[in-house]
């Protein structure tokens, strides 16, 4: 197993830990306890272990996708400093509900792109990781709004 692979599967089991966790907060009451649990220990490591792996391990992903991985590696940098901001700055559900949103559409959008382009021989493994995650944060995203 390389070394991105490794972080892809900690990574896993952060987010899902963090999942766990805050939807623990949501069936006591406390919404934005838990938006900001899963956006401390879920969402800022998941975006910046993908902008590790997009940028600094790249090749490992898509061979000869250079230019894709740095601009997924961006983005995920700028969802891991929006959701950075949004906990310092102790913004609203609202506001971590729109990060959720937007994290949620660039993994469905990302698993389009998987879909259509196959970078590796099976996809239906990284589809349900896409997909997984985006959907729990379209979740988290329609908490945030609402509540």
């Amino acid at each position: 197993m390389n070394w991105a692979n490794l972080l892809r599967l900690l990574t896993y089991i952060i987010i899902f830990g963090a999942i766990f966790k805050g939807t623990d907060s949501f069936s006591k009451g406390d919404h934005s306890k838990g938006l900001r649990e899963i956006m401390a220990y879920g969402v800022i490591p998941l975006a910046l272990s993908a902008t590790i792996r997009h940028i600094a391990l790249s090749g490992s992903i898509m061979k000869g996708g250079r230019f894709f991985e740095f601009e997924a590696g961006g983005t995920n940098l700028a969802l891991a400093v929006a959701a950075f901001v949004s906990l310092i700055k102790k913004m609203s559900n609202e506001a971590m509900g729109l990060i959720f949103l937007i994290y949620s559409i660039y993994l469905l959008m990302g698993s389009i792109a998987w879909y259509l382009y196959r970078p590796k021989g099976s996809i239906i493994l990284w589809l349900l990781k896409f997909w997984s995650i985006g959907g729990a944060f379209a979740y988290f995203a329609y908490i945030g709004l609402t509540h």
